[in-house]
């Protein structure tokens, strides 16, 4: 990890089980954030590299509780300006970043602050596809014949072999297509599952067959183009106001770490 992405976070949450308020004691623990690189990075006469851009490790440590657990972390980090890009697609893992629970974040400044509260500039109609997108995916890694199912190992395939399918991508597929609703029905990015928590985990502990998920998500997938044919979220977000806020925070956090 370059010394300067830890030192330059402007927003760390947990991500994944925890955020969702999904997590049981043998649940992986998850990190995500965001950095903003050196501004000679940005603006100075030296290659621009784009592996700064995105850092991901299986080892990470920098969030609280390490020390008395020893259990190492997964980490997704991401530069503003990469973020942005993402987020403005409404990426839902990207945009789960910043409407994640007060108690689930690990460390915000005001740059991440500011990000925060300007986070409805995100959501879009572009949501519709870009979630529908992750649910495909989701339905897929439910399926005995992919490739991907195949060669699961652990956890999921000890679902497998309990239940005939991955019962965790079945949790994920019912959560989407129901965060997704929301975001049409301008509730924002409901990442804290609390109405439907209970649901949720009885899909990944087995309770419904995958016909049952399978039928389930397709009553929803079928309500998806009515209500964001209704939505008023704009088609697409505001790229000028999100990118004047990109420049404002990128060159006033790369000034104020350059001076310091």
């Amino acid at each position: 990890m370059k010394d300067w992405i830890e030192d330059r976070i402007i927003l760390k949450v947990y991500r994944g089980s925890h955020a969702y308020g999904l997590n049981t004691e043998n649940s992986d623990i998850d990190v995500g954030g965001i950095y903003v690189p050196p501004i000679e990075d940005l603006i100075g006469l030296s290659q621009y590299n784009q592996k700064n851009e995105h850092y991901t490790s299986d080892n990470y440590t920098y969030y609280p509780g390490y020390e008395t657990t020893q259990k190492r972390a997964d980490v997704a980090l991401f530069s503003i300006r990469k973020f942005v890009n993402l987020a403005i697609g409404c990426n839902p893992n990207i945009i789960e970043t910043l409407y994640t629970s007060p108690d689930d974040i690990i460390y915000v400044n005001k740059f991440g602050k500011e990000l925060i509260k300007n986070r409805d500039m995100f959501l879009s109609k572009k949501a519709r596809f870009t979630f529908g997108q992750y649910t495909m995916s989701q339905i897929k890694a439910m399926d005995k014949s992919s490739k991907l199912i195949r060669n699961y190992t652990g956890k999921r395939q000890e679902s497998i072999a309990n239940y005939g399918f991955d019962t965790k991508a079945a949790l994920h597929l019912i959560r989407l297509l129901r965060m997704a609703i929301e975001i049409a029905h301008g509730e924002g990015c409901k990442v804290r599952r609390t109405s439907d928590k209970k649901h949720l985990l009885n899909i990944k502990n087995g309770y419904y067959s995958l016909e049952q998920i399978k039928q389930e998500a397709g009553k929803i997938i079928l309500y998806l183009d009515e209500a964001y044919d209704e939505s008023s979220l704009p088609d697409k977000p505001d790229i000028e106001k999100i990118d004047k806020m990109l420049i404002d925070i990128t060159l006033e956090a790369g000034f104020d770490w350059a001076i310091s």
